[in-house]
């Protein structure tokens, strides 16, 4: 169920500025946007920056508004990034609805592929639309077969296994229709479901390339 901003005035909202240090520019331009502004001057919001770093001693530190996380930072590892980023959050904030955008969306990397993947839709859909709820997003990934999860594998020129994930988990739990990871939003109820399926992710990292936003979906599936 997805809430617009007109009923979210009242509700807590963190903004999870997923991120690397490779794309340090891309914080700077989203940054300096009129949305960022907007959302940092709300009351009922709080944005951070999450990055990650295995040489640091705790599991995760918060210090200056960024979120490091004790793991490492990779494509394929992407699933175990988000997988701590939630359950960090879940004990260091307190919100109602837990909002990841990933900081290079502003570069409209994806516009030639769709205009649904850009930081202008992003902007509609979160002002228009609604992008909130307890599992929401900004572009849909619809009729994801093990054919077309091969091909967008292939694509990254990552080694995967989707079959043996299929035999593992259940046919039930595989996501034919999640969120692209460039953003998306869980609620509380979706938050406590992510945490309790530390091995799906885990699953995720070592049969399905680290697919993050796939991994997200199916621990909310079946």
């Amino acid at each position: 169920m997805k809430e617009k901003m007109s009923t979210l005035s009242t509700s807590k909202i963190l903004v999870c500025i997923y991120t690397c240090a490779q794309d340090a520019e891309s914080v700077a331009e989203l940054k300096d946007t009129d949305w960022f502004k907007d959302v940092s001057s709300r009351d009922n919001f709080e944005i951070i920056e999450v990055l990650a770093d295995p040489s640091i001693k705790e599991e995760y530190s918060f210090k200056n508004n960024i979120l490091t996380l004790k793991t490492e930072e990779s494509y394929d590892n992407l699933c175990m990034k988000t997988y701590n980023m939630i359950d960090a959050c879940s004990k260091l904030f307190n919100f109602d609805y837990l909002l990841k955008i990933d900081s290079n969306i502003i570069k409209n990397r994806h516009n030639r592929t769709s205009m649904l993947f850009s930081f202008e839709y992003f902007l509609k859909k979160f002002y228009k639309e609604g992008v909130f709820g307890q599992y929401n997003g900004l572009t849909p990934i619809q009729g994801n077969t093990v054919e077309q999860f091969r091909n967008w594998a292939s694509s990254k020129k990552l080694f995967v296994m989707p079959e043996v994930l299929i035999s593992e988990i259940g046919e039930s739990k595989w996501a034919t229709n999640y969120w692209a990871g460039g953003c998306y939003c869980l609620g509380q109820k979706s938050i406590k479901k992510v945490i309790a399926q530390k091995k799906l992710f885990q699953k995720f990292k070592n049969l399905m390339g680290g697919c993050e936003d796939m991994a997200v979906a199916s621990a909310l599936t079946g």
